[in-house]
């Protein structure tokens, strides 16, 4: 037989009544020890907890205490040696809350608006009224009224470390990681590749217009023209238009063969 968790209850200074005698010079307050000091926390935790999150059951409040808990040495007394630890409890009033799919999102550019996916944790979805994506202390991405979505558009090329700052209802402000992206250099918009569509591309010498920067890269345009010199002059005229100077644009022929680079 054993308690779940253990709390701090050893001179604990507590409200004493005044009708008894203190040693602490001052009526109303002694130092005291026993479970009666030690229940008084953990009862605190969980009213902490329902301050937050009031709709969680009881069986899902008792999980997240033992959850933010530590282990000591108390094994012969204490179900595996728990113990309440106020900056686990703290961690784990957070809400969960994370990008999906963040991964797979591929290549990044900077001063581009990207659209993704949130996974909120579905208890607190109702208390969330903002979440906001920082690097380095700057917002670079907002929550969308859907409370689905961020946008995200960082200016900072290179990898970003990203940090989730969540705000409820309350006005309590929690932060939590948001993974990592590289972001590339900005795209000029002088070309729509997108939309780019040629005539004198009916052959079949396979032409690729790529760009590279801070260890990642980009196809930006493939066709098929009716040979290598077609491709040459297309990547001559379109290659400088594609990205700012500090990137790597190339032309690539079906053989693998470099026929443009700047």
């Amino acid at each position: 037989q054993s308690v779940d968790i253990a709390a701090p209850g050893d001179a604990i200074l507590s409200t004493w009544p005044e009708a008894l005698p203190s040693d602490q010079g001052v009526s109303g307050y002694q130092i005291i020890s026993g479970t009666s000091m030690a229940c008084p926390h953990i009862a605190g935790l969980v009213a902490l907890i329902w301050a937050y999150e009031p709709d969680l059951p009881a069986a899902e409040v008792r999980q997240k205490l033992l959850d933010s808990t530590a282990t000591g040495g108390f094994r012969n007394r204490i179900s595996q040696g728990r113990m309440a630890v106020g900056s686990l409890f703290i961690q784990s009033l957070a809400p969960k809350v994370a990008f999906a799919g963040l991964d797979s999102l591929g290549e990044i550019y900077a001063e581009e608006i990207y659209e993704l996916d949130l996974n909120i944790e579905e208890s607190i979805k109702g208390n969330v009224t903002n979440i906001d994506v920082l690097v380095d202390g700057d917002v670079v991405g907002t929550m969308q009224e859907t409370g689905k979505k961020i946008l995200l558009q960082s200016s900072l090329v290179g990898e970003n470390k990203l940090e989730l700052r969540i705000t409820n209802k309350k006005g309590d402000v929690f932060y939590s990681e948001g993974g990592k992206v590289a972001v590339g250099p900005p795209l000029r918009r002088a070309v729509d590749f997108n939309g780019l569509e040629l005539t004198a591309a009916t052959g079949d010498y396979a032409c690729t217009l790529s760009v590279s920067g801070v260890g990642i890269g980009r196809k930006l345009f493939t066709a098929d023209f009716k040979g290598r010199g077609q491709c040459i002059k297309f990547c001559g005229i379109y290659g400088p238009l594609a990205y700012t100077g500090i990137d790597s644009v190339a032309c690539v022929g079906n053989d693998g063969e470099v026929l443009y680079e700047n």
